[in-house]
């Protein structure tokens, strides 16, 4: 998602960039926000971990 004038930093309080969220398929955030590309990416393997594991 890309956000539009701050909305979502605002909303959540994170001021950085890249950032990154891990949102379930319930809409709910799922884990603590990643900041930077290593911890995105650690983020995103977990997350496809999480629905492989779903099926």
């Amino acid at each position: 998602m890309l956000q539009e004038k701050w909305n979502l930093s605002k909303q959540y309080g994170v001021f950085t960039t890249p950032v990154a969220f891990l949102i379930d398929e319930n809409g709910v955030i799922a884990e603590d926000v990643a900041v930077g590309r290593d911890p995105i990416v650690a983020l995103a393997d977990r997350g496809l971990a999480m629905k492989a594991s779903a099926r």
